[in-house]
């Protein structure tokens, strides 16, 4: 340790010697005096207490990735979709077109020429009938019979234009789909989000046009409802160690994968709402549930399973089913479906299914 000098200490302390015949300056006179000599070696670390710090910041990691392990998982996964976004992109770059260069284009009037000639009675006279429609005029009115009426356009809606969730390329390199819990989980928010929206779009549009609407549309595809695919990764295998059930209440849905396993330590694997009509489940391995694998609490949900597996699940009781406990008043199908026993190993024996009337708790 340095300590700081004295001005008493005497004259070998100081810069010039009075012995040496040459007369100094005085202590009050050097600037330098009374600075402090610090040691070199004050601050320095052991290499036990080095090894020690170490241990302490791998211990904390690994509490962190064990508590934080699903975002650390779509982390990597984010970073893995980049970079084969990124290979994909430069192939795309290499890709060879086919040539056009040797199309020929025939001229117009060599083709009317031609119809001409043939005697083809191809231009035809429409007479304009009495009750006729103009075009739109931006203000969403027709004339009929020369009275300006205003007519309610039906709704346009995708859910592709709603979402900004897009799959991405998978590990394949030539399917694109989700490949976590978490990914899945926020696109099947949105999707409800969207449903509900739609429903209120359409049924604000029948209300408004009660007075003119004659059940027709211009457009052929609005009288088919829009199915939304939701694609899984193929032989993905989707992990939750915690956290919310996956709550599908949309109608018109299809969930889909090749060999892939949803896989959780407690609860349930999926919730299905009043609104979950026309939801069907194809492809996936249902295991670890602890409170039933997919449960319908509400009224009215229609869903088809289709090529599932359900395997060591367990529920919360005897007579509560391990696979699906329903109310008797949604409709579930199984198609090609397996079914394992319970993975408790009480000794009891518990039921696959279970059915309840309404007004029974779930």
């Amino acid at each position: 340790m340095g300590h700081g000098r004295k001005k008493d200490q005497g004259s070998h302390h100081r810069r010039n010697n009075n012995k040496s015949g040459v007369v100094g300056n005085k202590p009050s006179d050097d600037p330098f005096y009374d600075l402090q000599v610090v040691d070199e070696h004050l601050v320095w670390i052991t290499w036990d207490e080095l090894i020690a710090v170490t241990l302490i910041l791998v211990f904390v990691l690994i509490l962190y990735v064990c508590f934080y392990y699903d975002d650390v998982e779509a982390s990597f996964s984010a970073l893995e979709r980049t970079s084969r976004t990124r290979h994909g992109k430069k192939k795309a770059d290499t890709a060879k077109f086919p040539d056009n260069s040797m199309r020929v284009t025939i001229p117009e009037q060599t083709l009317l020429n031609d119809m001409m000639l043939s005697g083809d009675d191809f231009l035809q006279l429409v007479e304009e009938p009495t009750m006729k429609k103009a075009s739109d005029n931006g203000r969403g009115e027709e004339s009929i019979q020369g009275k300006s009426v205003a007519i309610e356009k039906p709704p346009k809606l995708s859910f592709d234009g709603f979402t900004d969730i897009r799959p991405h390329l998978c590990s394949d390199g030539k399917t694109y789909g989700y490949e976590t819990f978490k990914e899945l989980e926020e696109i099947i928010d949105e999707i409800n989000s969207y449903s509900h929206g739609r429903y209120m779009e359409w049924d604000s549009f029948y209300e408004r046009a009660s007075d003119t609407f004659d059940g027709t549309f211009d457009d052929p595809e609005l009288y088919f409802d829009e199915e939304i695919v939701v694609r899984i990764c193929p032989r993905t295998t989707l992990r939750r160690r915690k956290g919310r059930s996956l709550y599908v209440n949309a109608e018109n849905v299809l969930i889909e994968c090749e060999d892939c396993i949803m896989e959780i330590k407690s609860g349930t694997h999926m919730i299905f709402g009043p609104y979950a009509q026309g939801v069907t489940i194809r492809g996936i391995h249902f295991r670890g549930a602890t409170e039933t694998s997919v449960r319908f609490p509400y009224d009215g949900a229609e869903v088809y399973f289709e090529d599932c597996y359900f395997s060591s699940n367990s529920s919360r009781g005897k007579h509560i089913g391990t696979v699906a406990d329903i109310n008797s008043t949604s409709s579930v199908d199984f198609m090609r479906c397996l079914m394992e026993k319970d993975a408790s190993n009480s000794g009891t024996t518990s039921s696959s299914l279970s059915i309840r009337t309404k007004g029974d708790e779930a």
